[in-house]
């Protein structure tokens, strides 16, 4: 079993990495494997884990910032440095400022601790963003450590 995506924004593909450690491939898989005649190693048709997401940061270091922005685009995603509406993820230190607040009233875009990338970037595929809630307590903990 497969599932096939374009991206990694969805709901369908939280729910089937929560169930089971599926492939998500590319469309591109069943082409390849009609004109094969068989099934093609997965590999080279992976959605690599943050494909679609467009992230803005607030709160982080310049030094993180760049940090941030390579991983990221390594891994599919888009970096952005002014945040838009058209953002789906804004990464915050704390839940306080412009960027937070404007982030927070728009539907389609998770606010989310850095926490959220790392372990995206560890397990290699977008992790469930309610797991990742950006409060005052974990703001405290992040300038203690």
């Amino acid at each position: 079993h497969v599932l096939l995506a374009q991206d990694c924004l969805g709901e369908t593909y939280l729910n089937v990495l929560a169930r089971a450690r599926t492939p998500v491939l590319s469309p591109k898989w069943v082409e390849a494997c009609s004109t094969s005649g068989r099934a093609e190693p997965y590999d080279a048709f992976r959605i690599p884990p943050l494909k679609g997401v467009r992230l803005c940061v607030t709160g982080i270091t310049m030094e993180r910032r760049l940090a941030m922005q390579r991983e990221v685009e390594e891994a599919g995603g888009r970096y952005m440095k002014d945040l838009s509406a058209d953002a789906t993820h804004l990464i915050a230190a704390r839940a306080a400022g412009d960027k937070y607040v404007t982030a927070m009233g728009w539907p389609r875009t998770a606010v989310v601790t850095e926490q959220w990338l790392l372990d995206s970037l560890r397990q290699g595929a977008r992790q469930d963003e309610r797991r990742y809630p950006v409060t005052a307590v974990q703001a405290a903990e992040a300038v203690r450590s």
